[in-house]
């Protein structure tokens, strides 16, 4: 089954044959050090005297290597090779040497120059180097082709996997995986996904699980898991998807079936694999025991092995926002009384509290009902509550603070309120309205919420539960000055959807702070007419409309998967705070299935809130930008919700002699590069290569021949 290793070269400067040495190449009589020019025999016996080199090739241009489990070859020779004046040719060293995937193979300058895979990655390289002012190049491909069996399975099960030369019927019972769902798009460095299905016979079946991209090939072999499930080792799961260059990963999955006693092409779906990670944190409402009144905040990190973290002092934590910068967060705390104008309509508790994060060491308890608060992305700033005071509190009027009449814009560090932000001079489209669940955009410049109505007025002062939601609008905020401009802007009008979409909910602006994303459905929030418990039913879709107004796009990738009863489940959007991979990276809470791990035959409840992660295109257009989504694995398996993403950094290249930070793979590094547990840069040639940045023409390889052209050193061309 394994493909055996082997070695590929290119057609060299004189021919050589592919498959042969490297080495093997035309005598030449000698070789020139670093920095050295040739005085030494050449081509022919003759001897060559000391001159200028007129052109420098790699021999052979090019080398592939395959590795297997089988057997490797695990190095590529290259000769450098100089032709001086005259004709002459010789083996020389290179004064300067580079190969751009330090990861993929490490080098040792020489006669030959040797590249010695390291096996950890497959893909593409270029070798760079530089003798008498010439520049010369070559390239280096490694594949990697692996297999695992899983227990004992009898060799001619494993042929007929194999399809013995032929490819297998297609499974008249098995067609479709359950998840991932097709065309999902993946970030690197998070935790191998469990391939799901319904299978046919969970106990005799046995099955291969077939995954190749270019470059990289991958066979797990194993017995039925029931109710049908495969993951593929993580370690392969990093390496596949660190080595994807670009192309479709395709999985395939093959059937015996062990009654028929034949093999089977059951089923097959391609990925795309974003080139970045998703470094960073991400904090959620554990809602658990939703009847019983009990939540808190928790972490968990996008990535291998992530293990959930709950946050918080202990007591009960709800609302909550999380600063984009991730230095900040503020939650809503139970069972501490609030004081004064800024209490809620309907008792006397949960007012906002702020945290120091990572550590999530609690700085500042407030008296101030929190309701849904907003952080600006530097969490210097929080917006917070609505309708402050009370003209019918028992025992007297309550009067409005000043800054507290709409929303209140508070210093997060002090509870201080601004009196004049801004917020007191909001006019609405319509009497008894009021703006509710605020978010900032990524730049601090917006704030968006839902415009609504209220006929209940408890919730009317909360800013949580919106009645008879009106418009998704904006204001504009100028956070140097701590004012609002209190224009309300409109994105979106509940007129612009069909019946069943009339309830707003949580607006978030898309990293490009061009758009924004929002919910709709019958009700704005899990707390509809038959109650807020884990039994109530609940859906939503996900929709973006432009920040200037316009025509909604609605999210259908994300909204309609492929089982009929998982649609239109989806609410609360948020955004990682920057794009990856070319894509917005949004998180958002769906009551779908999740394959046959998390299955409910009834309608989608509140108990079922997970949180799920859609890549979005980065350049939205007209229609729809999304593409299917993947479950957040390692979340806890209770009901959560409303997801704020944080950034982390990236790992430095440590200074020469000091350790630095581990890395376990590319993405973790700055450079790009993790080699042997320590990120790396490139090795810097002593002149710019062609390609490569350059600020003056003197700073390019054969300066001669060569021009800085936008910044970039080009071959100069030939005159006419």
């Amino acid at each position: 089954m394994p493909i055996t290793a082997g070695v590929t070269t290119g057609t060299g400067a004189k021919g050589g044959a592919a498959g042969s040495d490297p080495g093997d190449q035309p005598d030449f009589a000698g070789t020139v050090g670093i920095g050295g020019l040739p005085s030494i025999v050449g081509i022919g016996g003759s001897d060559s005297p000391a001159g200028v080199a007129t052109a420098l090739v790699f021999d052979p241009p090019s080398i592939t290597l395959v590795i297997d489990s089988a057997a490797a070859v695990k190095t590529a020779s290259y000769s450098l090779t100089a032709t001086f004046m005259g004709g002459d040719m010789a083996k020389v060293t290179a004064e300067s040497l580079e190969f751009d995937r330090p990861d993929l193979a490490s080098q040792k300058n020489g006669s030959p120059v040797v590249l010695t895979a390291t096996g950890a990655v497959a893909g593409k390289g270029k070798l760079h180097a530089v003798y008498g002012g010439l520049e010369a190049t070559a390239d280096l491909e490694v594949q990697l082709v692996e297999q695992s069996v899983t227990g004992t399975i009898p060799a001619d099960v494993l042929t007929a996997l194999d399809g013995g030369g032929t490819s297998p019927a297609q499974d008249p019972t098995l067609t479709t995986l359950l998840y991932p769902y097709d065309k999902t798009v993946f970030a690197l460095g998070l935790q191998s996904p469990q391939i799901m299905w319904t299978a046919p016979d969970a106990v005799n079946d046995v099955y291969r699980l077939h995954a190749e991209q270019a470059g990289y090939k991958f066979d797990l072999y194993s017995a039925a898991t029931a109710p049908g499930h495969l993951v593929i080792p993580q370690d392969t799961w990093d390496r596949m998807t660190s080595s994807n260059g670009g192309d479709p990963l395709t999985i395939t999955l093959f059937r015996y079936d062990a009654t028929a006693k034949k093999a089977y092409s059951a089923a097959s779906e391609s990925f795309t694999i974003a080139p970045e990670s998703l470094r960073g944190a991400i904090y959620y409402w554990t809602a658990s025991r939703l009847n019983a009144g009990i939540g808190n905040i928790t972490r968990i990190y996008p990535g291998v092995g992530a293990m959930p973290e709950s946050l918080g002092t202990g007591k009960c934590m709800g609302c909550h926002s999380v600063s984009a910068d991730g230095t900040t967060m503020v939650a809503d705390i139970e069972g501490v009384p609030t004081a004064g104008a800024y209490r809620p309509g309907y008792g006397n508790t949960r007012p906002w509290a702020a945290f120091a994060l990572p550590a999530a060491t609690l700085t500042l308890q407030t008296d101030k009902y929190g309701a849904g608060p907003a952080l600006t992305p530097d969490g210097k700033y929080v917006v917070f509550g609505n309708h402050a005071g009370d003209p019918n509190a028992a025992g007297g009027p309550i009067p409005t603070p000043l800054g507290s009449k709409n929303f209140s814009l508070a210093v997060t560090a002090t509870g201080m309120v601004i009196p004049d932000s801004g917020l007191d001079d909001i006019v609405f489209s319509a009497a008894g309205l009021n703006l509710e669940m605020p978010s900032f955009s990524l730049d601090s410049k917006k704030l968006t919420a839902v415009e609504a109505g209220g006929s209940d007025a408890a919730h009317v002062r909360e800013n949580v539960i919106p009645d008879l939601a009106r418009r998704i609008v904006y204001m504009d905020f100028d956070e140097s000055a701590t004012k609002f401009d209190p224009t309300l802007h409109e994105v979106a009008n509940i007129n612009q959807f069909p019946v069943g979409n009339q309830g707003f909910g949580y607006p978030a602006f898309t990293p490009d702070n061009d758009f924004v994303a929002y919910h709709t459905g019958l009700y704005s929030t899990g707390c509809n007419p038959g109650g807020c418990g884990d039994d109530t039913p609940d859906g939503g879709e996900i929709w973006v409309s432009p920040v200037g107004g316009g025509t909604p796009v609605r999210l259908t990738a994300v909204n309609d998967p492929p089982a009929a009863k998982d649609h239109s489940a989806n609410r609360e959007p948020t955004f990682c705070p920057v794009k990856r991979g070319g894509y917005s990276w949004m998180v958002f809470t769906s009551m779908r299935d999740w394959g046959n791990e998390l299955v409910d035959a009834g309608p989608n409840t509140n108990a079922k809130r997970r949180l799920w992660v859609a890549a979005i295109d980065g350049d939205i257009k007209t229609t729809d930008p999304s593409h299917p989504a993947f479950y957040l694995e390692g979340q806890e398996n209770t009901p959560n919700m409303r997801g704020f993403w944080a950034l982390a950094q990236c790992i430095q290249t440590p200074p020469p002699g000091e350790k630095g930070m581990m890395c376990k793979a590319n993405f973790e590094c700055c450079s790009g590069f993790c080699v042997e547990g320590v990120c790396v840069d490139k090795q810097t040639q002593v002149c710019a290569g062609i390609g490569d940045a350059c600020a003056t023409v003197g700073e390019c390889c054969n300066a001669a021949a060569v021009s800085c052209v936008d910044k970039h050193c080009k071959v100069r061309p030939p005159p006419k």
